[in-house]
C-alpha cells in the first residue's frame, strides 16, 4: 500500500519519509555549525563555534477538503553564542536547549469556502545558567476564513499571540535582547479581498489591524546590539495601528 519511501542524506542531514495515499510521515537528523560573526567577535574574540543537532518529526494527512499537519522539534546547542549586555565581555557560549512544534488543519467546507488554523509553540532553555533562553516567540495561534470562485477572493485572519514570561532581560542576540518587562499578549484582525479583472490585470485591497490595537511583538528591536552601545535601555516598540493597502 505505501507509495513512496525515501531515505535521504545530505551534508550532516539525514531525513527518512514514508507515504501512502492520505498520510506521510517523515523524520529528520540533522547538525550544523556556524562561527561567531562579525559583530559577535567585536564583543568577545573568544568564541568558539555554535553546533546544533536537531531531531524533527512530522505527520501529515490529506484527502480531497482536509488537509492536516503536525511538527515536532528538538534541538540541542552547544556553544550556543550569546550576547549578553550583564557580562563582561559581551558575548559568550553557552549550551542551551529548544523544543516546540507546529500543528495546523485547513478545511474546504464548500467549493468556494476554506476554514484554517495554526497554532506554534516553542520552549528555550539557556542550560548553562538555569534560566529561559532569551529572544524566544511565545505560543501563537492563527485562525483564517477564506473565500475564492476563481474571480474574487476574501479573507478574514485572527493572529492571536500569548504574553511571554519565560524572559532573560539584557540577553539575546545582536539584533535584539529581552527587555526587562515581560510582554503581554495581543489579538489582532486583518481582512483583505481581491478581484482578478481579467487574464492580466488584478485588483487587491485590505486592512491590517482591523480595530487599530496597540500591541507589541515579544521578538522586538527596541534593545539591539547599537542602541546597547549608545547606552540606552530601550522600550519595546508598538507595531503599526490600523493600515490601510492597495495594490
Amino acid at each position: 500500500p505505501w507509495e513512496d519511501q525515501t531515505y535521504r542524506l545530505n551534508s550532516g542531514f539525514l531525513r527518512y519519509e514514508r507515504r501512502d495515499a492520505a498520510w506521510t510521515y517523515y523524520a529528520g537528523l540533522g547538525v550544523a555549525q556556524r562561527a561567531p560573526d562579525f559583530w559577535e567577535r567585536n564583543r568577545s574574540t573568544k568564541l568558539n563555534k555554535e553546533t546544533n543537532t536537531q531531531l524533527d518529526l512530522g505527520l501529515i494527512y490529506q484527502v480531497d477538503n482536509l488537509s492536516a499537519g503536525v511538527s515536532l522539534f528538538g534541538s540541542r546547542i552547544n556553544d550556543f553564542i550569546l550576547a549578553d549586555n550583564n557580562a563582561t565581555p559581551q558575548a559568550r557560549n553557552v549550551d542551551a536547549s529548544r523544543w516546540g512544534g507546529e500543528a495546523e488543519v485547513t478545511w474546504n467546507f464548500s467549493p468556494n469556502w476554506k476554514i484554517g488554523q495554526t497554532i506554534a509553540y516553542t520552549y528555550g532553555q539557556n542550560k548553562t545558567d538555569h534560566i529561559p533562553l532569551a529572544q524566544t516567540p511565545p505560543l501563537e495561534a492563527k485562525t483564517s476564513l477564506g473565500y475564492d470562485n476563481g474571480k474574487f477572493s476574501a479573507a478574514l485572519l485572527f493572529r492571536a499571540v500569548a504574553g511571554q514570561n519565560r524572559i532573560a532581560p539584557g540577553q539575546g542576540n545582536i539584533i535584539g535582547q529581552d527587555l526587562k518587562t515581560k510582554s503581554a499578549g495581543f489579538g489582532v484582525v486583518s481582512f483583505n479581498a481581491s478581484w482578478k479583472v481579467n487574464q492580466n490585470i488584478s485588483v487587491s485591497a485590505g486592512v491590517d489591524n482591523l480595530f487599530d490595537r496597540a500591541y507589541s511583538e515579544h521578538i522586538n528591536k527596541s534593545v539591539s546590539y547599537d542602541v546597547a552601545n549608545a547606552g540606552a535601555t530601550g522600550a519595546r516598540i508598538n507595531e503599526p495601528g490600523r493600515q490601510f493597502w492597495l495594490k
